[in-house]
């Protein structure tokens, strides 16, 4: 445990309040000295040459392993095996292609070697091409292109996976490796630049064993700084130099956040480097984000899910890695720790829960094909973002929960302690959460990692019982999960209570008690903290519900109709081939919008076609010229636009979405953006978001009377 981490230990405790009981630390007998992760058999000793102008590199390095007869080396299919040479200890007999396959095309080498000593060195040099045109995977609406593999260009380098012999690909590993240095572009390496840096070269090592190394480069500036003894290094474009300050501050901000509740950060550099392709990706000691991210100044830097999603991933994915057959778990604990609790940290209890509702009715709106465990996440066929993301970041946040915030962090440290350089589960997360709790977490994980579904509030009735002292809370269905039930009860009075009821998977009845008079209403869980199905009927109006319904209704005039289209393809995108109708005649509302989700832009917001629809929705908004209101709201600049849902009046579960500017300048950008958006309305004002509102539909009902 080194100083710099003891002493922000201590001056974090003092200033918040959740880590009182932290200053001290529980002694669990733990010395990090002694549970290091032994050393490693795997080391690479690579120098590569690139040459971006040509989508070229060679390469060469010295491969040490456990010796055995027969190796297998794999490698891109845009690379060329150049020689495999053996040492004094081992000889290679031969070395053959074997196979083609996977996604990336990689190719295999099957190579025998001689000798069986205890330890082998093999001496590999190869050539390579790489070149993607990346505009050809970018997607309106898509943050990540995952369709990047590995390119060399004078616009960026980004060389990941097999673009180097690999020697047993799932095997931990160390790296050294020497770049040359080039005129136009700066390179970073997966690890920390060491010291042996010269004028020519760049050398980099691994901060600790990982499964694979990574290349990334591009035509930058590096801006250096220094906080409490760690390197932060920005390598930027010339023209985003004036974001350098923020993002540095903003990492220095993250490192004494994360640094008390998880335990030190576990390399020796931190590296933001702009990308020149939709990214937001982690790697050791790096951090990739494209250049649409960085300019968003201010906004990324401190808006939960950006720069400090990526800087947790320092710790989850990159220093304690994924095990591939256990299912990816660490996007759920980063989303829990930055997206969800990094405004609790921030004091900021109501954009906690909002993220909270968020991540449950975005589950809620899932197939039943779709609903597939937690644990199955990462895996082919498995579950996806929804899942990994929004359930496992609420099932952590349940665990935190049970658990206790005090016990809850020190099992994030005590993995820290254990596993860095390391490959972890799910099975070994639940080992450090039980020892730190000192609890069987067995049924919960059961339930929550490894099974599907959620439970489901679904109320037919509330009575109060006087002599028993009971509220007892009927459901048409079992629950289907074992869960605590938190409840707000009020009364007529005006005082109100929070009250907590344990319910069994096949119970039809939530009983709470010692409630001595009889109440007013009760509403269920309402802070979002159970992860359950919200009844379609209740979902939380956003932009997904009208990008998800059967058919898409567009009506736009046709003076707009060139203006605004891109606009509809953001909602075209999800819709199949002769679902989506366009409509300009704005004089009365189109046959068929009764049956099909909404989407009105621009000028025919005011229009009578719009009139006639607003008038059967349980909405009161108003549209005039330069002008909008929402609840008796008025929004009147010139440089204001709206981004609105309502629930469809006739579809339970469908929207109906409007977007519309006070001038022509004002609508909301970048238009693909919009989908990303979780609230019901967005008033925006020079394009920056000034408002926002949900209509939120909560489980709040009337007590009936007594029994």
């Amino acid at each position: 445990m080194t100083l710099r981490f003891l002493h922000r230990l201590c001056a974090y405790a003092m200033t918040a309040a959740i880590l009182s009981s932290l200053a001290c630390g529980r002694n669990n007998g733990h010395d990090s000295t002694l549970d290091a992760p032994s050393a490693q058999n795997l080391h690479y000793d690579m120098i590569v040459e690139l040459a971006p102008e040509l989508h070229t590199l060679r390469g060469s390095q010295t491969v040490t392993f456990p010796a055995e007869e027969h190796v297998q080396i794999s490698m891109s299919n845009g690379a060329r095996l150049e020689s495999v040479k053996g040492s004094t200890h081992t000889d290679v007999l031969d070395y053959v292609e074997s196979t083609r396959g996977g996604e990336d095309n990689d190719r295999q080498w099957n190579v025998t070697l001689t000798n069986r000593s205890e330890v082998a060195e093999l001496h590999i040099s190869w050539e390579a091409t790489f070149y993607q045109d990346h505009t050809s995977g970018e997607r309106a609406g898509e943050i990540h292109n995952f369709e990047m593999r590995r390119s060399i260009g004078e616009e960026g380098i980004y060389l990941t996976g097999a673009w180097y012999p690999i020697i047993d690909a799932h095997s931990m590993s160390t790296y050294r490796v020497s770049v040359n240095r080039m005129q136009s572009t700066e390179i970073v390496v997966s690890g920390y630049q060491s010291g042996e840096s010269s004028d020519e070269r760049t050398v980099w090592k691994s901060s600790y064993p990982v499964r694979g190394i990574t290349i990334v480069g591009g035509p930058h500036e590096v801006q250096n700084y220094v906080h409490d003894g760690l390197e932060i290094a920005l390598h930027l474009k010339p023209s985003q130099s004036q974001h350098a300050a923020g993002l540095a501050e903003a990492v220095s901000g993250y490192l004494d956040r994360y640094e008390p509740l998880l335990g030190p950060y576990p390399a020796k550099q931190y590296r933001v480097v702009d990308n020149f392709f939709s990214s937001g990706f982690a790697f050791p000691g790096f951090t990739l984000l494209s250049s649409v991210v960085i300019d968003m100044g201010e906004r990324s830097q401190t808006t939960h899910g950006y720069i400090d999603h990526e800087f947790v991933h320092s710790w989850y994915g990159n220093a304690i890695q994924v095990d591939d057959e256990g299912g990816n778990w660490c996007e759920a604990l980063t989303s829990h720790l930055t997206n969800h609790y990094g405004h609790v940290l921030d004091g900021n209890e109501e954009g906690a829960r909002g993220y909270r509702r968020n991540a449950i009715n975005a589950f809620s709106r899932l197939s039943d094909q779709s609903d597939l465990p937690l644990a199955t996440f990462g895996q082919e066929g498995g579950a996806n973002r929804t899942i990994g993301y929004n359930k496992g970041a609420m099932v952590f946040h349940m665990l935190s929960m049970e658990l206790g915030e005090e016990d809850f962090f020190a099992a994030l440290r005590l993995l820290n302690d254990r596993y860095v350089g390391r490959v972890v589960g799910w099975s070994e997360l639940q080992d450090v959460f039980e020892e730190s709790g000192n609890c069987d977490l067995t049924n919960f994980f059961t339930q929550w990692v490894y099974g599907s579904g959620a439970l489901t509030l679904d109320v037919s009735g509330v009575t109060w019982d006087r002599q028993s002292e009971t509220l007892s809370v009927a459901l048409n269905a079992p629950i289907g999960f074992q869960a605590k039930v938190p409840a707000l009860v009020s009364f007529e009075s005006g005082m109100r209570d929070s009250v907590t009821a344990s319910v069994r998977a096949d119970s039809t009845l939530i009983q709470y008690q010692n409630i001595p008079s009889m109440p007013a209403t009760i509403e269920l869980d309402p802070g979002y903290d159970l992860f359950r199905n919200v009844l379609r009927v209740d979902w939380l109006p956003t932009t997904n519900a009208t990008r998800r319904g059967d058919q898409l209704v567009v009506l736009v005039s046709a003076d707009q109709s060139q203006q605004l289209g891109p606009y509809i393809n953001v909602f075209r995108d999800s819709y199949e081939d002769g679902q989506v109708s366009i409509h300009s005649d704005l004089s009365e509302a189109p046959v068929g919008w009764n049956d099909s989700a909404v989407l009105v832009l621009g000028d025919a917001c005011s229009s009578d076609a719009v009139k006639s629809i607003l008038a059967e929705m349980e909405l009161d908004l108003r549209f005039d010229e330069g002008s909008f209101s929402i609840d008796g709201e008025e929004f009147s600049g010139g440089e204001q636009s709206l981004l609105l849902t309502g629930r469809h009046p006739n579809l339970p579960g469908v929207g109906v979405t409007f977007i519309t500017g006070n001038s022509d300048e004002a609508y909301p950008k970048p238009m693909n953006v919009i989908p990303f958006y979780p609230n019901s309305m967005v008033v925006f004002e020079g394009g920056r978001p000034i408002h926002r509102k949900d209509f939120e539909k909560r489980l709040i009902f009337d007590v009936n009377g007594e029994q």
